[in-house]
């Protein structure tokens, strides 16, 4: 029983019909993942729930916050990589058989699945505005300040998935892969992506890390090195 008397929610096989929730899941968090790293941000753990077998769900990529900023350039800078980094993931959900990102499948899932990530962005957005304009003199001026804004950082992040859809594919289907019951939580941390040689191909600033030891709080799964989804 847990606090409110209610029972646990039951933990249910994920099988072969079903593995497509939680791959879908872990490509969206992968997409954060590696534009974050192509970007240049501090990236760490990755983690993928599935609630249900109807598509419920909870995912994270997490990401560091710290970063030495010395003026509004920087600032800005900054704001502009995140925004980019929290809308790549619903660009790497809309990613096809064909490899291919999908437009109208992207903007679906900033409305649904991917809404908090698009209310981040947007509120990001947001202060950017703030810092780089005056007080709009009307709503329609604010929503084309805002717009000017959004838009080239919703379509770089797009380029950003579609250069790099080959790994955000193969990273999400190798960790959704690992996904065998509900309502657990599969936790892939730092050290763990790091030592995927697809990553290391990619990134290898990411091998020194990996040699180091870098880690974020999570466990690894059975102790392995990570899955060996090789190089792309």
């Amino acid at each position: 029983m847990n606090l409110q008397g209610f029972p646990p929610p039951p933990k249910l096989p994920v099988g072969s019909y079903h593995q497509h929730l939680a791959v879908d899941v872990a490509r969206h968090e992968a997409g954060h993942y590696v534009v974050g790293r192509a970007l240049g941000l501090s990236m760490g753990k990755i983690s993928v729930t599935l609630i249900d077998l109807q598509g419920g769900h909870r995912g994270t990529s997490a990401i560091s916050p710290v970063e030495e900023l010395s003026d509004k350039n920087d600032l800005i800078d900054w704001l502009g990589k995140r925004v980019k980094q929290l809308y790549a993931g619903v660009w790497a959900q809309s990613l096809g058989c064909n490899g291919q990102i999908d437009a109208a499948r992207a903007n679906d899932f900033a409305k649904s699945g991917g809404q908090d990530d698009y209310g981040r962005a947007q509120l990001l957005v947001h202060i950017m505005r703030n810092i780089s304009h005056k007080k709009p003199a009307s709503r329609k001026e604010l929503e084309e300040q805002l717009m000017g804004i959004h838009q080239p950082l919703w379509d770089e992040a797009a380029r950003l998935v579609q250069d790099d859809a080959p790994l955000i594919i193969a990273l999400g289907d190798a960790l959704g892969g690992l996904v065998k019951w509900t309502n657990e939580e599969y936790t892939f941390t730092e050290e763990y992506l790091l030592s995927m040689s697809a990553i290391q191909d990619r990134f290898p600033d990411a091998i020194g890390l990996a040699e180091r030891g870098v880690t974020v709080a999570g466990a690894n799964l059975d102790g392995a090195s990570g899955p060996q989804i090789g190089p792309v």
